[in-house]
């Protein structure tokens, strides 16, 4: 195992996790996710965002990404 892989920040969370117990967290009650939620603010916000990527040529984009996956994302040097 590699220096940088023994010290990276997953190794060190998951080495720190078999030694400590996770924290418990407080739940929320499910209407208590609801409380703020305002249905108007909701669409008025969907009408504003609404064909905001109309102009976008999404098969051009589509190849950007399968050419960016083809080169991978590691250094050449």
């Amino acid at each position: 195992m590699s220096y940088l892989r023994f010290h990276s920040p997953l190794c060190y969370t998951t080495s720190t996790m078999k030694q400590q117990p996770l924290p418990q967290q407080k739940s929320q009650s499910e209407d208590a996710l609801w409380i703020e939620y305002d249905a108007q603010q909701v669409l008025s916000t969907l009408d504003s965002v609404a064909g905001k990527w109309a102009a976008i040529d999404t098969d051009a984009m589509i190849a950007q990404v399968y050419t960016a996956r083809e080169r991978g994302s590691k250094p050449t040097a």
